[in-house]
């Protein structure tokens, strides 16, 4: 019962850790996009 519940604990947090990952890649990638944009 305890191991099942750190799993889905474990799950949630992976989730929620790669969501952020993802928003913080797209975050940078488009304000690097943006500046060259701008630059050219």
């Amino acid at each position: 019962m305890k191991g099942g519940i750190s799993m889905q604990v474990l799950r949630i947090l992976f989730v929620h850790v790669l969501s952020a990952l993802s928003a913080a890649v797209v975050y940078v990638f488009g304000i690097d996009y943006d500046a060259t944009f701008h630059t050219s």
